[in-house]
């Protein structure tokens, strides 16, 4: 399920500041999704692309929304997310995917909350790819733009290894 937060509200972008109601929205999609009789609740996981990948920290983040909520994330995959709105304590098993060369939201910024966990909660893990910049998976964006004063392109191999590592992490946690 794809949720789109901005349309109905009339929003173009959040590229210059953070959009808390994306969690509530995630929450209010997944209690959507565990009322369908085909979708298995223990196999739900949350999923986010830049902006989108902040809520998905932001939700699973322990403690915090997750806490609230009566249905609850069994995985979360953060495509280049800001890595500095989390603690990186989070409440179910996490993977978040950045790219070497993004400067948007910076593969260091990552390595720095990974140092900072305490080990509460559940896994954490960050894969690196290098000569990745943000929105390396965005095919359309095959000769790279600047936006808001940073550089987007898309890089194939890093594409091609975070699906990869995508499904290897979905079929670990949630099993086949």
């Amino acid at each position: 399920m794809a949720v789109d937060s901005f349309t109905t509200r009339g929003i173009r972008h959040t590229c210059n500041q953070l959009f808390s109601a994306r969690v509530n929205d995630a929450y209010g999609a997944l209690e959507f999704l565990t009322t369908l009789g085909f979708v298995d609740s223990r196999r739900v996981a949350l999923m986010g692309l830049s902006a989108g990948g902040i809520a998905v920290l932001q939700a699973v983040q322990l403690g915090a929304a997750e806490a609230l909520m009566k249905q609850k994330f069994q995985a979360a995959i953060a495509y280049y997310p800001s890595c500095s709105v989390t603690s990186g304590e989070m409440a179910v098993p996490t993977l978040i995917l950045v790219g070497e060369r993004d400067d948007w939201t910076p593969a260091a910024a990552c390595r720095k909350m990974m140092e900072q966990r305490s080990g509460k909660g559940s896994p954490v893990k960050l894969i690196v790819y290098p000569d990745a910049a943000h929105a390396f998976d965005a095919e359309n964006l095959k000769t790279g733009i600047s936006s808001f004063g940073h550089f987007l392109q898309y890089n194939e191999l890093a594409a091609n290894r975070s699906f990869q590592d995508s499904h290897v992490f979905l079929s670990e946690t949630l099993g086949h």
